[in-house]
């Protein structure tokens, strides 16, 4: 069949879905600038904001436009005016405009990296929560089908922000966890998001394993996580979609980390036996599923 395009169910549009953002080249790499100069004082944000310019022509990334750039001339100025132009993201974040939710997601991306620990005070308080929302309210508008155009942006967005953010982020991992399963994991919002939910946690797991990765020793975050609150199934279920994702890599092979946070979950199951080894069970489970002979000696 040579026919260009052709119907793809949802199944199909879901599992094409791609957030690896690790070998991804964009368009604003510093190394596009001229020299050190321009690199001190050039903003990726206003970087963004020209780029879009050029690409994005609705009514409403003018409007948003207009009164971000007197705003953002400079990185000076994106520092200076952070506040503000937060607040103009999120009340353009907030209208869920279709036709410049991608503009705004990659905005956050580029601010994050303008900003970086400042930004983050911002992520935890709102911006976190209003992506998601952005989810949510796809889920009311398009009565339970779930647009994966949006959930590709929303998650390419937040793994973004771990690639730029993540040596702030290992210092509050055990905070921005909580985060993500208050608002992703946890068994009370699988009936707020979609009925697609399994695709969204999958996503999510995909993207946190991005940060975990980062992690030296992984034994003070597992203490963390079975030692201050008990998990029920659906929380376990997804902190062992969360290590699966973490251990694999590319044509069924795992990466570096994978022996070192094993080893560190059977060191805990002498103090959780039942919980620690229904985990392990679910992630050697996804592990097995993942690879093949040729690669399998490390889960043993």
């Amino acid at each position: 069949d040579h026919r260009p395009f052709r119907y793809q169910s949802l199944h199909e549009r879901l599992n094409n879905i791609n957030i690896n953002v690790v070998h991804r080249i964009r368009y604003h790499d510093t190394n596009d600038l001229q020299d050190t100069d321009n690199l001190i004082r050039t903003s990726y944000f206003h970087q963004s904001l020209a780029h879009w310019s050029t690409l994005n022509f609705s009514e409403a990334y003018s409007k948003i436009y207009q009164k971000l750039l007197p705003l953002a001339n400079s990185l000076e100025q994106v520092v200076y005016n952070r506040e503000q132009i937060i607040l103009l993201i999120r009340q353009s974040l907030n209208e869920y405009n279709p036709l410049i939710i991608e503009t705004l997601l990659d905005l956050i991306v580029q601010l994050a990296r303008d900003l970086q620990s400042d930004f983050y005070i911002y992520y935890k308080q709102y911006l976190f929560i209003d992506i998601i929302n952005l989810l949510i309210n796809s889920k009311k508008q398009q009565q339970n089908e779930i647009n994966t155009q949006l959930l590709e942006q929303v998650f390419q967005c937040l793994t973004y922000l771990f690639k730029y953010l993540w040596r702030i982020m290992l210092k509050d991992l055990a905070n921005l966890y909580e985060l993500y399963t208050k608002y992703l994991f946890s068994s009370k919002i699988i009936n707020t998001l979609t009925t697609n939910y399994e695709y969204i946690r999958s996503f999510a797991a995909e993207s946190f394993a991005y940060l975990l990765r980062k992690i030296e020793n992984y034994q003070s975050f597992i203490d963390y996580l079975f030692n201050t609150t008990e998990r029920d199934e659906n929380e376990l279920d997804s902190l062992a979609l969360v290590f699966s994702e973490t251990c694999k890599n590319v044509q069924s092979t795992f990466h570096s980390c994978t022996k070192s946070l094993l080893l560190c979950l059977l060191k805990k199951i002498i103090e959780k036996p039942k919980v620690i080894h229904l985990c392990i069970k679910k992630i050697y489970l996804l592990l097995i599923q993942h690879t093949n002979k040729q690669y399998v000696e490390i889960l043993w």
